[in-house]
């Protein structure tokens, strides 16, 4: 059926399968702009059309434009607003255009029509695609559309790190807010003198007592303290970052004495009365703990 308008001489309408059967009963090249329903076809490639129709008549080259909604031949191309230009001859499909560069689509249509020519002339053979196959064209738009969807996602994704992390970052500093500045010095019990030992009604560690003077420097004070057996397992958290090796010796002592444990807290202010009574807040702690 030919197009209603200006283009009725120039296009060949095609809305159905009967109608693209019948085209493709026609001899030489046959150029069709395949469009879909909601954006219609390439009405501004008109002009080269026409011009290039002109040159080469009517025998060696035939338009069409063809609605992908209604031609099942073409249904691959349904929804698509990019210009589409199917190359067809013998009924065979030849290659696909995609977009409206003028100059590239009629430097395709010459060449085109030049082979068509030789195949008719019986001095060439046509290279064509099964219809159930994609063009090398295709391939590559595919490619393409592909990896832009590709970038896509990785955009999305690279965002949505962003905010995560971003989020992340915002929880550990509040979470970092509420933590207060400790460590814990673990005193193994060979370096704590047991009451039995020295006549004394309570375990003593010098080596508590001597670190007093470092915590002072460092503005760290006891926060708390006291007396309990550590497992090979607590040993293993406890250094799990360190290449420390605890002596075999030390470990087995461990399993019959007890270790002296201190938390250390860093003070707050340096001029606070906390910081200021805190080296005699030392004594008074540790002789507590050890008593208890």
């Amino acid at each position: 059926m030919a197009k209603k308008g200006g283009t009725a001489t120039l296009q060949i309408e095609v809305t159905s399968d009967e109608e693209w059967d019948a085209l493709l009963e026609r001899k030489g090249l046959i150029v069709v702009d395949v469009f879909t329903e909601w954006c219609g076809p390439c009405v501004a490639m008109m002009s080269n059309l026409k011009k290039i129709k002109l040159e080469h008549g009517s025998d060696n080259l035939h338009l069409a434009v063809a609605n992908a909604d209604f031609v099942t031949r073409l249904s691959r191309f349904k929804g698509k607003s990019e210009p589409t230009w199917v190359f067809v001859a013998g009924g065979q499909l030849l290659r696909v255009f995609f977009g409206s560069n003028a100059p590239a689509l009629m430097k395709m249509i010459v060449a085109e029509i030049e082979k068509e020519i030789k195949v008719l002339e019986g001095n060439a053979e046509r290279v064509s695609v099964d219809w159930d196959e994609l063009t090398e064209e295709e391939k590559a738009k595919n490619a393409e559309l592909d990896a832009k969807r590709q970038l896509e996602l990785d955009k999305i994704k690279a965002e949505e790190d962003v905010a995560k992390d971003r989020v992340k970052r915002r929880n550990l500093e509040r979470i970092a807010r509420q933590l207060t500045n400790q460590t814990v010095v673990l005193f193994f019990p060979h370096a704590i003198t047991e009451p039995e030992e020295d006549g004394s009604t309570k375990r003593t560690c010098q080596a508590a007592y001597q670190l007093m003077v470092k915590y002072e420097t460092a503005s760290l004070q006891i926060s708390d303290q006291l007396d309990r057996f550590v497992t090979e397992e607590d040993l293993k958290l406890i250094l799990y970052n360190s290449d420390f090796e605890v002596p075999e010796e030390v470990i087995e002592e461990m399993k019959s004495r007890k270790c002296l444990v201190s938390l250390l807290q860093e003070v707050v202010a340096p001029s606070s009365p906390e910081r200021r009574t805190s080296s005699s807040s030392y004594s008074s702690q540790l002789s507590r703990n050890e008593e208890s």
